[in-house]
Order: structure tokens, then C-alpha cells, then sequence
């Protein structure tokens, strides 16, 4: 069974890989973007016993988008998305985790001309820490990884404010 799950997470793992670094086709559904939030979804109890908080991520998440000059608004429809989830700890200790980054904006469906928000730019990945206490800052990395592909997408299809 144990083998099944690491494969399992392997090939997830190489998947969301693809998917992450595929990402700059989708650079175009971030023209004219100024303004987003930041939602951080709540933490399950499994991604918290290292200690990783919501409050870190958000404060992480919303200061890198200013640095590079967009705008944080809590009241904007567009959001960055922000999921950490976590299996764990074995008995060995080991963590595995995901990290899911997208950006929900409004969208309409040409087939239908129905209003409604969806994801226009996406990152995931899984990992696995030896560690509760070294999943904190691999998530924190991973996140600020997605970001920085985010900010580099938005930046690319928009002037630096």
C-alpha cells in the first residue's frame, strides 16, 4: 500500500510540475489586472503542526504582490487563491502536502453569456517533508515560488506601476 501512495504522489507531483511551469500561456488573462485580494483558505490541522498560520501566508502572499506594484484590495472580485493541505505526519514523520495558487476572476461563458468567476491562472504541487517542523518553510517557499510565476506573468502582459 505504501507503494501505491508514493507513486501516486509521484506522478501527481509530476503532473502539477507541468502544470506549473506551463503557466505563461495563460499571462494574457492578466492584462489590465491593478487590483486583487488575497484569500488564504483555513489551514486543516494537519498543515498547522509544524506551525504554518494563515496570518504568515497572508502577510507573505500580499506583500509580494505590492513590492512588485499591484494593488491589495479586499474589496476587489479578482482573488488570488491561496490552498495548503497536508497528510500527516507518518510514522516516520514525513508530511505530504500540496500547495494549489489561482487566481478566481469574473469570466463570462461565450456559450451561454453567463456571468461567473473562474480560474484564469493556476500552480500546484505536492512534496513531502521528512518533518512537521520543515513543512512550514517548504509550503512558505513553494507559495512565494507561485507568486513570484504569477507576478512574472502579470508583469509581462502589464507596465510595472
Amino acid at each position: 500500500m505504501r507503494h501505491k501512495t508514493v507513486l501516486l504522489f509521484f506522478l501527481l507531483f509530476l503532473s502539477s510540475q507541468f502544470r506549473a511551469n506551463a503557466q505563461s500561456v495563460k499571462a494574457p488573462s492578466l492584462i489590465g489586472l491593478a487590483e486583487l485580494k488575497v484569500v488564504i483558505e483555513d489551514l486543516d490541522d494537519n498543515a498547522k503542526v509544524g506551525g504554518l498560520t494563515v496570518s504568515r501566508l497572508q502577510t507573505d502572499v500580499e506583500l509580494r504582490l505590492r513590492q512588485a506594484g499591484l494593488r491589495v484590495n479586499t474589496t476587489a472580485l479578482e482573488f488570488l487563491h491561496v490552498r495548503v493541505t497536508a497528510l500527516g505526519p507518518t510514522a516516520a514523520g514525513e508530511v505530504a502536502w500540496k500547495v494549489d495558487v489561482e487566481l478566481q476572476q469574473p469570466v463570462i461563458i461565450m456559450r451561454t453569456k453567463e456571468a461567473t468567476t473562474g480560474t484564469t491562472w493556476d500552480a500546484s504541487s505536492i512534496a513531502l517533508s521528512s518533518s512537521p517542523s520543515f513543512m512550514p518553510l517548504n509550503v512558505t517557499v513553494k507559495v512565494r515560488d507561485f507568486v513570484d510565476a504569477f507576478l512574472n506573468d502579470w508583469l509581462s502582459v502589464n507596465a510595472k506601476r
